[in-house]
């Protein structure tokens, strides 16, 4: 890949590229973490770019959060290993435990056959789905769940599967009644802890009032669900890759930006950019999706132009700013949790979108229905007359 270094980060509003430039928890690489970011890429000149984040971190020691991509880099330098610099860091523990992973990989198995022996269709999404699409070894992306995307019908069938199995209600369940979900939780995710201990993880969307929406979903069931992997498709798991990534965390969560290098790299054929600006015009992320991908542009050219145009022209509301302020430089949990119960009471769905009959947008491929279409323009609609109540909430709304 090649690198185009800190282009595009000069078209940013004023506001916005301060707030890039000030944030100190790892969201956005610094100069010194860069290194190793492209030294844990593809296509890179790993030893070069090893040896260079081990020159700047001279006086740094890494944090979990960077130690977590040391396996990553070590994959990359093959046989230059021998000429990297600090290669006793290579042996320092990351958050990989072989035992869980194999625990994980057999619940993941056996949630599998469950679900298509019941019939229910389903993606895996997340770390699930990143750390067998895109990566050569389970071991280089760990996880500490399954993370799964069902259509809001399939709910009360997985809701059975998981009473005839003995799994644990964790999140969500209480809000099914007679095995029928609520229509009041329709802005959340549901989960179980497995008998093993693992954890599984249904529903998350970009926007919690979203959660379930048919528009997205359909067309993830469409492009995934059929095949044999049950994988999401590559246009779904890069958007989950910067909207999850760019969140302070206790260590740096630079990790989101070589998942996404990696994913561009393995599929960047299969992503469909136009349905991404779609996405990001309905949920509205232009701030997270123009933060991203203008770092994304610091490491690879593979991002169409004409895309980052369309990402670039997208106005940034000053609510979308205020979120982006909160949760990539606070660490305190409640705070954040107010930011979103703000930014969703402004971005709550409306209960419309979820009253049609389930039809993929894609339909195989062949186009958009006419009836269709209608409802989509219906539902974008809808979203738009929403979004001015922004206007109530200011920076002290959120403090």
């Amino acid at each position: 890949m090649k690198q185009r270094d800190g282009l595009g980060r000069e078209t940013l509003p004023p506001r916005l590229r301060k707030l890039m430039q000030s944030t100190s928890l790892g969201v956005v690489p610094s100069a010194r973490s860069a290194h190793l970011v492209r030294a844990a890429s593809p296509g890179s000149n790993a030893l070069e770019h090893w040896n260079a984040y081990a020159t700047a971190s001279c006086t740094t020691f890494p944090d979990a959060g960077e130690i977590r991509l040391f396996p990553l880099v070590r994959y990359n330098l093959g046989e230059d290993e021998n000429a990297a610099a600090n290669q006793s860091w290579f042996a320092l523990e990351t958050d990989y435990d072989a035992a869980q992973d194999a625990t994980l990989c057999a619940a993941q198995g056996r949630v599998t056959d469950i679900l298509k022996a019941a019939n229910v269709p389903f993606v895996w999404t997340k770390g699930t789905a990143l750390a067998t699409s895109i990566y050569a070894d389970r071991a280089l992306r760990p996880s500490s769940d399954l993370d799964m995307l069902m259509p809001w019908d399939g709910l009360p069938a997985l809701v059975v599967c998981a009473k005839d199995h003995g799994w644990n209600d964790k999140l969500g369940v209480t809000h099914f009644t007679n095995g029928r979900p609520s229509m009041r939780y329709r802005g959340s995710e549901v989960s179980w802890e497995m008998q093993d201990g693992v954890e599984l993880d249904v529903g998350w969307m970009p926007r919690l009032p979203f959660a379930y929406d048919p528009f997205a979903v359909d067309w993830i069931m469409a492009t995934g669900a059929k095949a044999d992997s049950h994988l999401a498709n590559p246009t779904w798991l890069l958007i989950e890759a910067i909207e999850h990534g760019l969140n302070a965390n206790i260590v740096s969560p630079i990790r989101w930006v070589v998942d996404a290098l990696w994913l561009i790299d393995r599929h960047g054929q299969d992503i469909d950019w136009e349905m991404l600006v779609t996405l990001t015009k309905r949920y509205h992320l232009a701030c997270l999706m123009r933060v991203g991908m203008t770092v994304l542009q610091d490491f690879t050219d593979a991002i169409p132009e004409t895309v980052m145009a369309q990402i670039t022209a997208l106005p940034i509301s000053a609510v979308e700013m205020d979120e982006f302020a909160m949760r990539s430089t606070t660490l305190d949990h409640a705070a954040r949790d107010l930011a979103s119960v703000r930014y969703n009471a402004v971005m709550r769905a409306p209960q419309s979108i979820y009253m049609k009959n389930k039809l993929s947008p894609r339909k195989g491929g062949t186009g958009v229905s006419l009836r269709l279409r209608g409802q989509i323009a219906a539902r974008n609609l809808h979203a738009r007359l929403i979004w001015p109540l922004a206007k109530r909430f200011t920076p002290t709304d959120l403090a």
